[in-house]
Formats: C-alpha cells, sequence, structure tokens
C-alpha cells in the first residue's frame, strides 16, 4: 500500500508551480496590513476581511492540487506541530462534549452552532497559513532578506496613505475627497469615511496599525543593523523614526506599550545575543534616537495644537475633540490612561476579560467550547462593569452590531476550552520560541533572527489587544520559525 504522507520535499520539484507558490506567498506578506477590506466579509465572516486570506486562498488550491497530483501529502511531525494537534484535538473534544448547549445558544440572532462553524473556519485557515508557510520555505528556501523586503513594501502602501492623514488632521491640505475614495475600497469599518483626529493608514482602525506595526517594527529596524552603506543605515533610521511617528499619532495605548516594549527588548536582544559589538553600540545609539524622537513628537504636536487651538477659539470653538480623543494628548497622558479606573475603555476590556475568566472557572476542565464566549459573557460579568455604556452596548440583546469580545486570545481560551486548553496553547507557543531562541543563541550569524522573536513577542503581546485567532502575520511567523527550527542549517540572512 502506497503512503498517504512524505517527508522528502524534493518530491514536489515543480518549478513553475512552486514560483507561483513563491509570488502568491509574498503577495500575502505585502497584504498583512489590508486587514479590513470590504469585499468578503458577509461570506467570509472575519476571514473575508484580511488581505493575506486573498492570496493564501489560491495557495491552498495549488498545493491540494500538487497533494492530488503527487498522490502523497508532505508532512513531518515536530514538536511544535505535535503540541498544536494536541490543542486542536481539545478544541475538538471541548466542542464535543458542549454541542448540545451549542445547539441551543441564541443571542443578537447568532446561534451557537453558526458561531462554531465560522470559528472553527477562521482556526482551520489560519493553521494551514502555518503549514503553507513552511511549505512553501521548504520548496523555494526563501531568505529572510526577502520576506523584510516584502514587509517594507508593505509599509510603503501604510506610510503613504498616512502622509494623506497626516495632511488632514493638520489642517495642511484638504484631502478629504482622496481619503474618502481610497477608504471605500479598503476599510469596511466606516467605509469610505474620514477616521478623525487619529491615524488608522490602510488598517481598519488605529489599533489595528497599532497591532501591525508590532509585527513589522522590528524587520524595519533590523534593516540599519544589516545594511552595510552609511546611506542605507541613514535612510532606514529615517523610516524607523517615521513608523514611531504613526504609532505616536495612533493614539493607542497598547501600540504605545508594545513599541516601547519592542524597543527594550530589541536592545536587550542585541546586547545579550548579538555576536557583533559594532550592533551593540548602535542599537545603543538607535533607542536613544528612538527615546528623543517621542519627546520631540510631543514637542511638536503640542505646538501644532496650539496654533490649531487658536484658530478653532477664533471660529467660536473650545477644544479640538474626535471619537473622544483629544489630539493634543501625550505618551504619557494616553499610557497614564491605562492605570484610570474610571476610563470606560478600561472597565469595559477588563470586564469583559474577566467574565472570560469567570467562565472558565466555572467550566475548568473542557470550556463552554469554540466561538461561545459572547453567549456567556452577560451571564459571568461583574457588576462593577455593567456601569460602562460600551458593556452596556454589548450586552444589549437589540444591538445587532455589537458581539461581546473578550478582548484578549488568551482569557477567550480559558473561557471557551477551559485550563487544559489554554495550558496546551501555551506550551506550543513558547516550546515554539525557546527551540527557536536556544538555536540561534548559539549561531554565529543570529541578527535578524533576534528580530523575528521580537516581532512575534509583540505580536502576541497585541493578541491582548484581540481576541481573534485570525491574526495572519501570526500564523505565518510560527511556520517561520517552525521551518527555522527544524532547518539542519542556520537560515542564511
Amino acid at each position: 500500500m502506497k503512503r498517504i504522507f512524505c517527508k522528502d520535499i524534493n518530491e514536489y520539484n515543480n518549478y513553475n508551480l512552486n514560483k507561483i507558490l513563491l509570488i502568491l506567498f509574498l503577495i500575502a506578506i505585502v497584504l498583512i496590513p489590508f486587514d479590513s477590506l470590504p469585499y468578503m466579509k458577509s461570506i467570509l465572516g472575519e476571514l473575508g476581511v484580511r488581505g493575506p486570506v486573498y492570496a493564501f486562498i489560491p495557495i491552498f488550491i495549488i498545493i491540494f492540487i500538487y497533494f492530488i497530483y503527487k498522490r502523497r501529502i508532505y508532512f513531518n511531525w515536530n514538536i511544535e506541530k505535535v503540541l498544536l494537534a494536541l490543542f486542536l484535538l481539545w478544541t475538538i473534544i471541548s466542542a464535543a462534549l458542549n454541542i448540545n448547549n451549542i445547539i441551543n445558544s441564541e443571542f443578537k440572532g447568532r446561534s451557537g452552532l453558526e458561531k462554531l462553524i465560522l470559528q472553527v473556519m477562521v482556526v482551520g485557515f489560519m493553521v494551514a497559513i502555518m503549514y503553507a508557510t513552511e511549505f512553501i520555505f521548504e520548496l523555494n528556501k526563501i531568505s529572510l532578506k526577502t520576506i523584510r523586503r516584502c514587509i517594507f513594501i508593505s509599509f510603503i502602501f501604510v506610510g503613504a496613505y498616512s502622509v494623506l492623514e497626516i495632511l488632514q488632521i493638520y489642517g495642511i491640505v484638504n484631502v478629504e475627497g482622496i481619503l474618502k475614495n481610497i477608504s471605500y475600497y479598503i476599510h469596511y469599518l466606516t467605509r469610505g469615511e474620514l477616521y478623525g483626529d487619529r491615524i488608522r493608514s490602510i488598517t481598519g482602525e488605529a489599533s489595528f496599525l497599532g497591532m501591525y506595526t508590532a509585527f513589522a517594527y522590528p524587520w524595519i529596524v533590523s534593516y540599519i543593523l544589516t545594511e552595510k552603506k552609511l546611506t542605507k543605515k541613514i535612510f532606514y533610521g529615517l523610516v524607523t523614526i517615521y513608523m514611531i511617528f504613526l504609532v505616536y499619532l495612533t493614539k493607542s495605548r497598547a501600540a504605545y506599550a508594545i513599541a516601547m516594549g519592542e524597543m527594550v527588548l530589541i536592545l536587550f536582544g542585541i546586547l545579550i545575543f548579538d555576536k557583533k559589538k559594532f550592533n551593540k553600540i548602535l542599537i545603543i545609539i538607535i533607542t536613544i534616537v528612538s527615546m528623543v524622537s517621542i519627546s520631540s513628537f510631543n514637542k511638536l504636536n503640542m505646538y501644532i495644537n496650539n496654533i490649531r487651538q487658536q484658530n478653532a477659539q477664533e471660529d467660536g470653538k473650545t477644544e479640538i475633540i474626535d471619537n473622544g480623543y483629544n489630539i493634543d494628548m501625550s505618551v504619557g497622558d494616553v499610557v497614564q490612561s491605562l492605570n484610570s479606573k474610571t476610563n470606560h475603555s478600561n472597565i469595559a476590556r477588563l470586564g469583559l476579560q474577566k467574565s472570560a475568566l469567570n467562565i472558565g472557572k466555572a467550566n475548568p476542565i473542557i470550556g463552554v467550547g469554540l466561538g461561545q464566549f459572547g453567549f456567556y459573557a452577560d451571564e459571568y460579568i461583574e457588576d462593577e462593569a455593567r456601569v460602562s455604556f460600551e458593556i452596556q452596548r454589548w450586552m444589549n440583546p437589540e444591538e445587532d452590531d455589537f458581539w461581546p469580545p473578550a478582548f484578549a486570545l488568551i482569557p477567550r481560551i480559558v473561557a471557551e476550552q477551559g485550563f487544559i486548553g489554554v495550558a496546551i496553547f501555551i506550551a506550543f507557543l513558547a516550546t515554539t520560541m525557546i527551540k527557536f531562541l536556544i538555536k540561534y543563541a548559539k549561531a554565529k550569524e543570529n541578527t535578524l533572527e533576534i528580530f523575528i522573536m521580537v516581532s512575534i513577542i509583540g505580536v502576541l503581546v497585541s493578541t491582548f489587544n484581540a481576541d481573534t485567532y485570525g491574526l495572519p502575520q501570526l500564523w505565518i511567523l510560527l511556520g517561520l520559525i517552525t521551518y527555522l527550527n527544524n532547518k539542519k542549517e542556520a537560515s542564511k540572512i
């Protein structure tokens, strides 16, 4: 009987198909910041808004044709895949044991079974992205620098659109028509509308831009250390400062915290693990310049907004506010708001995260099933959180457009797959990253790998700001790291 599975990647040696897969994969990377597309949301739900999904669908089709033609499936077991398989198995068991409740659950016109099916699609698609990433890397032996170039191209789109937003926000040039026209094609949230006095760029909202920069920032900074020409180092240094400026303009508390955290991680990562003394000196300079830049942004923003305030008063206005954010808020003001016990956003986020943990405590072994948090949130939310108008909106059965989020992936897993499920998931992530760290801490050339580690840490931290599995950049990085972990020789950068 012919074997179904194959461990030899050389059996899939079709030049044309391999190059098509490579091109589509690189396009997927470029499309990462396009996370709010309006075209297939009604069909694919949250998958339909993610740009990389549009490239991965044909990738999956080609890989499927490959396997049908070869009559073999490429698969090679490793500890990362074992733990991920255990998590998926536990997710199935959890859903199966909760199936009666799932079938009978209904809230805001949605059924428990509907939510289960949609989330199975999301989880399955993301795991497939991880697999396809490893498969394509094996086929084409892609260099990390190639991936980095694609990430830089993605930032060109982000940076270009942000220029238009800056011109509009600060009243330099009225580009309202251009922004609305572009927004109509790339934003399903507030489609064809201005976003206000915060930067979101081509992403769905300001916090999403922060999640994108959490992924891209370490890769962009790495250029400064790996480029040999001084002119290129200066150029990418300026690009890095511009990215920090965009993070500043998001006025997103999570974006600020993650960006500063990544700065610290990069600093210590290079100082501890990088073998090149020059890089150690350079990263200290980069960190200092970055911190000075943030302080300068504060002063520049205050100066510009003093002028705007004066102009606003002349027009009979007292202050300039949009979406509850003063545009003259400093980094310190925004970060300090994280500790505010009266901030409605804080109350809502912590309230729903506690609700998820409370659900997990009540169902510690198997949870309530994949995709079911929203059906139980109201029952387990604490009274002190109900003062938030956001909580009231999410819990109101008549507000169909507002589904209760858990606001963080780990608490959501606790609620839906129990403490066993979250333990397996954390073990999967920890094992993957520790294995990567051990391997490349010993490598002679490890500069870019250090930045990859910081990138995935940043993305994982950003999942404490969003409760979705549907982050293509996370699963692409997991596929990349799994490939590098099990590669016999260290990747050449």
